[in-house]
This record gives C-alpha cells, sequence and structure tokens, in this order.
C-alpha cells in the first residue's frame, strides 16, 4: 500500500510538473523510486554529475525544429523541364523544349550541356527546325555558325524556311535566306512551299519577304485535295494585299480566276484610296493604266 501511495505521488508530480523542467530519480531509504523536479530533494549520493553535459534525467529527448517530415510521393509529379539545370540536359530535353515552347529560349540554357548539335528528333527533325519554328533568331544564327544546314529535311521534306514562313518569322526567314536557304523547297506530300506556306496562314510579310526574295509565285501545290498557287490561296483566304503583291510582281493568274478589283469604276477607285493610305505607288499608277 505505501509503494502505491508514494508510486501516485510521483506521478501526481511528475504530471503537474513544468514540461520543459529537469526531472530527476532516485530510490528512498525505503527502496521506492521517486521522480522529483526538485534537485535539493535527491541525496547527494544519486545526484548526476551536474559538470557533464550528458546530464542523467528522465527528460523527454531534445526536439529538432528544422526537421520536416517528407512529404508522400505524388506518382501524377511530373518535373518542370524549367527547372532542370541547363548544363544537366539532353538531346530529349532540347527538342522537347523547342517543340513544346517550355520557356528555355536562350543559347545558355539549351545548349551548356553536352549535346551533339547534329542530332535529330524521331520525327527526323534539327534543332534548326525547331528553333526556326520558334523565331529564336539568336538560336539559329548559333547554330548555323556551328555548321547546322540549312536546308535540312524532315521524312516530309520540311525545311527550316519552311517551319519559319508557316510561323510567320521574318527575321528567321532573312536570316536562313542569307546563309543559302532554298527558297523554293517543297514538301515531298503537296509539294508546299515556304511562300505556300506564308500565304495559307496569312503572314502577310513574311509573304512579301519571300516573294521579293525571289520565291516561286507560280508554283502549284495540292492542299486538301485541291490544287492552288500563291495567288489563288491568297484569293482564297481572302488576304488582298498579298493577292496585290502577288499580281503587282508579275503572278500569272489561274484559269477561271477573276481579278475584281478593277472590275468597276467604284471598285478601282476604292483600290486607289487603298494604295494612297498605304503608300502604295506602284498600285496607284496601276488604277490609272487598267482599261
Amino acid at each position: 500500500m505505501r509503494k502505491f501511495i508514494f508510486i501516485t505521488i510521483a506521478f501526481i508530480l511528475f504530471s503537474s510538473s513544468d514540461v520543459n523542467a529537469e526531472l530527476y530519480k532516485y530510490v528512498d531509504e525505503n527502496g521506492i523510486l521517486v521522480i522529483t523536479d526538485n534537485i535539493n530533494r535527491v541525496p547527494e549520493s544519486q545526484r548526476p554529475d551536474t559538470t557533464n553535459e550528458e546530464s542523467v534525467s528522465n527528460s523527454s529527448p531534445s526536439v529538432n525544429n528544422n526537421y520536416k517530415r517528407p512529404g508522400r510521393l505524388n506518382k501524377n509529379y511530373r518535373k518542370d523541364p524549367k527547372a532542370k539545370d541547363p548544363k544537366d540536359m539532353t538531346e530529349k530535353d532540347v527538342f522537347g523544349e523547342l517543340n513544346d515552347s517550355y520557356g528555355k529560349s536562350t543559347i545558355e540554357a539549351l545548349f551548356s550541356g553536352n549535346i551533339d548539335l547534329h542530332a535529330r528528333s524521331r520525327r527526323g527533325e534539327s534543332f534548326l527546325h525547331g528553333a526556326s519554328s520558334r523565331g529564336l533568331t539568336e538560336v539559329v544564327s548559333y547554330l548555323i555558325s556551328n555548321g547546322l544546314d540549312v536546308n535540312a529535311e524532315t521524312p516530309e521534306g520540311l525545311t527550316p524556311l519552311i517551319e519559319a514562313a508557316n510561323k510567320g518569322h521574318v527575321e528567321v526567314i532573312e536570316l536562313l535566306l542569307s546563309a543559302g536557304a532554298d527558297i523554293n523547297a517543297a514538301t515531298s506530300v503537296g509539294g508546299f512551299t515556304s511562300l505556300m506556306a506564308a500565304v495559307s496562314e496569312d503572314h502577310t510579310e513574311a509573304a512579301k519577304v519571300l516573294i521579293s526574295s525571289g520565291a516561286d509565285f507560280n508554283v502549284s501545290c495540292d492542299f486538301f485535295g485541291r490544287t492552288f498557287t500563291p495567288l489563288s490561296m491568297a484569293d482564297a483566304k481572302g488576304n488582298d494585299e498579298i493577292k496585290e503583291f502577288l499580281l503587282l510582281n508579275g503572278a500569272k493568274k489561274p484559269i477561271g480566276y477573276e481579278d475584281t478589283r478593277f472590275s468597276t469604276p467604284e471598285n478601282t477607285w476604292q483600290l486607289y484610296r487603298k494604295a494612297l493610305i498605304k503608300g502604295d505607288t506602284a498600285l496607284a499608277l496601276k488604277c490609272f493604266t487598267i482599261k
């Protein structure tokens, strides 16, 4: 009974004491284990050596407040490609960046690692195809200076110039042409040229640059089962600006094609006013030569 009472008292003292207090244990004269937070109650022979950092106490172990429990692994997690160190990039990573536009656009971000610049993707594209499609002028210049073929073709016949024209990247088009890109190269399916690519996507400035640089504007291609020339494509797209530019440069009118721009005095007058607003002197003068 006495033993039970002493143990109960010790438990109460332990429960009511400050959680941060130092606790000590000792055996009294009756052989009962006692726990207290007052070191003066502990017989000197059983007191811990306070000079030793590792006190013989029964206090709770210290808690590392900087510890963070590891989070549960999310199986659906996909690493953000932008977070990858450029030096750890692989050829596959670079193709992913160029094709999916994750965010990396600089030469340092794309080619700081041990990259084979002449690698090809599974679709047969070179890095120059991807950079041209995204309009990355500095990257295109870097790749050309490192010997990449400006006329490299995919199995479908796509060239970097066709890729750039399809997206309307004028600066890249000019850069590729200055490096010797074949302006009239065509795809193996449909015969699509860079000019047709620009016209089909309504990239007016890109089309003008290609026409002025000597692109064949009388070539025909197959587009969704129909045969088009750049002129008939521009007409079908309703792009009068490209259509006018083609005609002024001597584009042949397809059989059955009717140029309604000068069909009536009213149409001619409207076209003349448009030419003045745009500063198109050649078109304005042509309005006076139409019979």
